[in-house]
């Protein structure tokens, strides 16, 4: 009885220790940060169309850090060896896009222009048209957005500001960000739109029924795609969960735009000077190293 009291005891003592030594591998070995880029295009159909709305998300494993949200500017310069230079919107379009039946551009090319722009790693990406981005809004009941000032103009024949700071349709978010000219407003102001409707939806998604539910829009739609390494997602998110002591709410969100400045630059494929947004390498790194490492 003895022998059998001793076996039974150290055969708890060990599964004790190797519990404890799972859960100390995966937080060690998880990434401290999940990087999502998230792509919009103004796509019909199976037309080839140009990336319309492009940020990245990052998702810190550590509770005490916030989500970071970097938008960049579709006007955003980039030198490519094959492709010269472009626009980072120009790349949704160009070369091939996967054969997957989606009725959507080439995320691969974006991907790696995005992560050699940033020195980042991408983990997961995201790609949504204005038809697919308004039905996820209205899947999830609408979103809500803080109110805007009036610029006592119309976009589309509505008056945008009067559709913030109350739950608004998918019809009526897509309608928001994409007014980026009424009351003397740019690309800028649409893109801080952006950033607050899409954290609005990223707040809803709080329950496993949720966001299985997204997993099935992106599953069957043609005008959606989510791509991620299931491995990845599962380390990181056990690594997040010990972190946050079981706890997956997220207090806030930090936002900011892609920092450089405006240029006109002689485009050869073009054949003329187009507008670009160049980015500043020096702020860029220092951003990176602050919000995604």
């Amino acid at each position: 009885m003895k022998r059998l009291s001793a076996f039974i005891f150290g055969f708890g003592i060990t599964g004790v220790i190797l519990i404890i030594g799972c859960i100390f591998f995966f937080y060690v070995t998880s990434p401290n940060r999940y990087n999502v880029l998230v792509v919009g295009s103004d796509q019909r159909g199976s037309e080839r169309a140009r990336s319309d709305v492009m940020f990245v998300l990052s998702i810190p494993k550590q509770g005490d850090k916030n989500p970071f949200m970097l938008s960049i500017p579709r006007d955003t310069k980039v030198e490519d060896a094959e492709w010269g230079l472009q626009k980072m919107t120009h790349f949704y379009a160009l070369g091939d896009r996967p054969d997957d039946g989606k009725e959507l551009g080439n995320i691969d090319l974006t991907k790696k222009e995005v992560e050699n722009l940033l020195d980042i790693e991408i983990d997961a990406t995201v790609e949504v048209t204005f038809q697919s981005f308004a039905e996820l809004v209205d899947a999830l009941g609408g979103v809500a957005i803080e109110q805007r000032a009036d610029t006592g103009e119309q976009f589309n024949g509505v008056d945008t500001s009067a559709l913030t700071g109350k739950t608004i349709s998918g019809e009526e978010a897509l309608t928001v960000i994409r007014d980026r000219f009424t009351g003397g407003r740019s690309d800028f102001n649409r893109q801080a739109d952006e950033r607050q409707v899409f954290q609005g939806l990223f707040n809803k998604i709080k329950k496993p029924a949720q966001a299985q539910q997204l997993l099935n829009y992106f599953t069957d739609s043609a005008q959606a795609r989510l791509h991620y390494k299931k491995v990845k997602v599962v380390r990181f998110l056990i690594g997040a969960l010990i972190a946050r002591k079981g706890s997956v709410s997220i207090a806030g969100m930090d936002q900011e735009s892609l920092p450089g400045q405006s240029d006109y630059i002689y485009t050869p494929d073009f054949g003329k000077e187009l507008y670009y947004w160049v980015a500043d390498e020096e702020a860029i790194k220092n951003l990176v190293d602050k919000n995604f490492r």
